[in-house]
């Protein structure tokens, strides 16, 4: 357990390490809302190894050894408590609500695109089973039409797996509700 923090605390300071950490959270903010994956924007560092993929000729799947390697960030975000991350928003609205002006959006349309971020993370599919997978050159895609036409971020979390899927989808759950209660 006293390691436990090194990975956590890795990530979260990779994430702080960078400048312009209010822009960067505000973009990768709006990312989020869009369905796209905030990865590079927030200096979140890749997952080690390769995209492991299990099967052969007669089909492929995502092998489910795969889904550890985005344990730590997915580790990172759940510690950081949502009672926090909702006060520290409502503290510093006005600094965001310009920086999100600052994207070419109405400053007061904020709150709303923090909520749709959210909300795209906790509709998010669950696969029960690995999903299967189609080559596509150098790249795979899901075999099922609707896991792939999914937006960047939903299919970047079906990759984290069904557990840590799950785990960011009750921690989005309770921010956006201390968002919705904190004044």
């Amino acid at each position: 357990l006293a390691e436990s923090d090194l990975p956590i605390t890795g990530a979260v300071q990779s994430a702080l390490a960078a400048p312009y950490l209010l822009d960067r959270g505000t973009s990768a903010l709006d990312q989020v809302a869009r369905g796209l994956a905030p990865g590079r924007t927030l200096n979140i560092p890749r997952p080690e190894g390769s995209f492991p993929v299990a099967g052969d000729e007669r089909g492929y799947r995502i092998d489910a050894s795969g889904y550890e390697r985005y344990n730590d960030t997915v580790d990172a975000i759940v510690a950081l408590p949502v009672e926090t991350v909702a006060s520290l928003f409502h503290r510093f609205r006005p600094m965001l609500s310009a920086s999100y002006a600052g994207l070419g959006y109405p400053a007061d349309k904020l709150d709303n695109t923090l909520i749709a971020a959210l909300d795209g993370i906790i509709a998010a599919p669950i696969a029960k089973e690995p999903p299967a997978l189609v080559s596509k050159g150098a790249l795979w895609a899901y075999e099922d039409p609707e896991l792939e036409s999914a937006s960047d971020l939903q299919r970047q979390l079906l990759r984290t797996g069904p557990d840590n899927t799950r785990r960011l989808q009750s921690w989005a759950q309770k921010l956006r509700a201390a968002l919705l209660e904190t004044p």
